[in-house]
């Protein structure tokens, strides 16, 4: 699954060593994901500071690695046996440093290019669910048809509406915007955290609807319990007048909940 194979990379990844039975430490951007829209804004967030990282180590590497040629343009340029005898040790030892630690760090850059991948189809799909994920239900282009048919019963009156259903802020999941709060690359500690958030894979489905239904008591009447059973054709001959009828139907759909709160996930 994805989210377990970001989890693996951000484990290799992490180099600060954990004591046996340590807390799960998080940061200021982990604690404010509370949603799908969210946790897209956090990964999208962690993603580009593993970069900046990256390109950080690259840089402050860069200047070591100019050190051995410096010393041995020193050493061309110096009289003294001792001197020269120092800066060549000194260049041999920043040769051999800078070429484990350019080493070392192409092998991490190809380690935080998949995290990256891993983390931006993450981002992706995410925002994708945001989108999917309705809130509100509105009723539109309401209806009334006269002798229609219904589950095999005919002669009803019948009532038929549009439901468009639509997600919070229209859909749009942006991970550019003021909303962002406290979701920043600042707040983001690669060194520290140990734990992030992430939506479980069960809970990445359709929300769930609700479907309630009712018959009414009495002629004339809404609040008296029915004290008999009715087929849904059982008045057939009252279709004319549906307000005499003491089978009559009513339907609501509403949406349901859904948690879709994101769960501290430990590296270690």
């Amino acid at each position: 699954m994805l989210e377990v194979q970001i989890l693996v990379v951000l484990f290799v990844l992490h180099s600060q060593s954990q004591t046996q039975g340590a807390q799960p430490k998080s940061d200021a951007a982990t604690n404010s994901v509370d949603s799908p829209c969210t946790e897209a804004r956090y990964h999208h967030q962690l993603a580009r500071k593993m970069q900046n990282a990256l390109d950080s180590a690259a840089g402050e590497l860069s200047k070591y690695a100019k050190l051995p040629t410096a010393y041995r343009i020193a050493v061309a340029h110096t009289s003294s046996a001792e001197t020269r005898m120092t800066l060549t040790a000194l260049a041999i030892h920043a040769d051999i440093t800078a070429t484990a630690a350019l080493k070392e760090l192409e092998g991490s850059r190809a380690s935080y290019k998949r995290s990256a991948t891993l983390l931006n189809a993450r981002v992706a799909r995410l925002r994708q669910l945001h989108a999917l994920t309705p809130n509100k239900a509105t009723a539109k282009n309401t209806q009334k048809k006269d002798a229609q048919s219904l589950f095999g019963a005919w002669a009803f009156h019948t009532y038929e509406a549009e439901i468009e259903l639509t997600a919070k802020d229209n859909g749009n999941c942006l991970l550019e915007n003021a909303k962002i709060g406290a979701i920043t690359a600042a707040n983001i500690d690669l060194a520290a955290t140990t734990q992030i958030k992430m939506l479980a894979e069960a809970k990445i489905k359709f929300r769930d609807y609700i479907l309630k239904a009712g018959s009414k008591g009495s002629i004339g009447s809404v609040d008296t319990a029915s004290t008999t059973h009715h087929g849904l054709c059982a008045e057939r001959g009252q279709h004319n007048s549906p307000s005499a009828a003491t089978n009559v139907i009513a339907g609501e759909l509403a949406v349901g909940e859904l948690d879709q709160a994101p769960a501290d996930v430990p590296y270690f």
